[in-house]
């Protein structure tokens, strides 16, 4: 769910109109741990705008850093167990709600 609205409602909220794309992009991976490629492949937020993003859920506790970036690997990072991340499917039910 990205439309015109629910990015209105994300800058309200996180004050950032891409963070709760971000957020519902880190859920919906497949495995705990993730490069920045493997999320920026689930999303059209620009790559500096989403290392943004990264930095704050770091800071929040939503994702840690694994390793760090070689010339040869990426950095990898892990999502870890937050409550935003659980209560997501009902904050994307309640701005649907309030379209």
């Amino acid at each position: 769910m990205t439309n015109t609205t629910t990015r209105e409602q994300s800058k309200l909220l996180f004050g950032n109109s891409n963070m709760f794309a971000f957020l519902c992009a880190l859920r919906e991976l497949d495995t705990d741990e993730f490069t920045m490629r493997d999320l920026l492949h689930r999303t059209d937020i620009p790559t500096n705008i989403a290392y943004g993003l990264l930095s704050r859920c770091i800071k929040l506790g939503i994702v840690a850093a694994v390793d760090e970036s070689t010339l040869e690997r990426a950095t990898r990072y892990r999502r870890l167990a937050h409550p935003l991340l659980a209560q997501l499917p009902d904050l994307e039910q309640a701005f649907a709600n309030n379209i």
